[in-house]
Formats: C-alpha cells, structure tokens, sequence
C-alpha cells in the first residue's frame, strides 16, 4: 500500500479533477470508502476510459510475475511486480515520471514529454 499511496498523492497533484480515489478491480483487501466518487470494485473492461483511466496494482497475490509498467489503451493501465519490493519500484518509476512531467511543465516551453522520456528539453534538471 505504501507504492499505491505515494501515486495515488502524485496523480492528484498531476489533476485532481481526474483523480477517482482508490478501488479495487477484484473483490477483496480492507480499504473502506477509499474511492469516494465512484465504486468500490471497478472492472478494467468495463470502466476504464481515456477520460477515466484505471491504474491496476498487482502483486505477488494478484499474479504478478515480473516488475512492468504497461500501458494498454483505453485508459488501462498495469503496474506490477512479482515481489512487493518490485512493486514498489514499479510504483516508483510511474511517480518519478509524473514528476520529470510536472517538473518540464514547470520550466521548460518543449513539451514534458521529451523531458520525462529522457530526450533533450531544455532543462537543468
């Protein structure tokens, strides 16, 4: 939980507007009220959207067999890890990421995304 609530709070400050809160995609685990705007359980296929993406978490439990981030389409998106060490970094990699995008947005007038992808912007950062 430490992975998912480091970019949980990363993703409100990246747009707080589409930040639905916490939920699950499976039946299980203990938060409670966590995703204040929408279900408790939401289903990758049937709510995840462009202009309401879900992040799933897997660990260990979930069946995670290797660290990745992958992005699906259509608002899905995977972050797991086959340990929750690995997890965590997985996590990790999404949250430093967001911030090179805030970071570039910030100041530097090329698009964030050559900043966040390791490309020349401009930055000294």
């Amino acid at each position: 939980m430490p992975a998912v609530s480091d970019l949980a709070l990363y993703l409100q400050i990246v747009n707080r507007r589409k930040f639905n809160g916490l939920a699950y995609t499976k039946a299980g685990g203990k938060l409670e009220k966590s995703n204040g705007k929408g279900r408790q359980i939401q289903s990758m296929d049937l709510d995840a959207s462009a202009t309401k993406p879900i992040i799933q978490i897997k660990g260990p439990k979930s069946g995670a067999r290797q660290r990745a981030v992958r992005v699906l389409g259509g608002g899905k998106f995977v972050v797991e890890g086959k340990t929750y060490e690995e997890l965590y970094r997985a996590a990790d990699f999404v949250s430093v990421t967001l911030l090179k995008m805030l970071w570039a947005v910030l100041i530097v007038p090329t698009p964030p995304r050559a900043c966040a992808t390791g490309k020349k912007c401009g930055c000294q950062g």
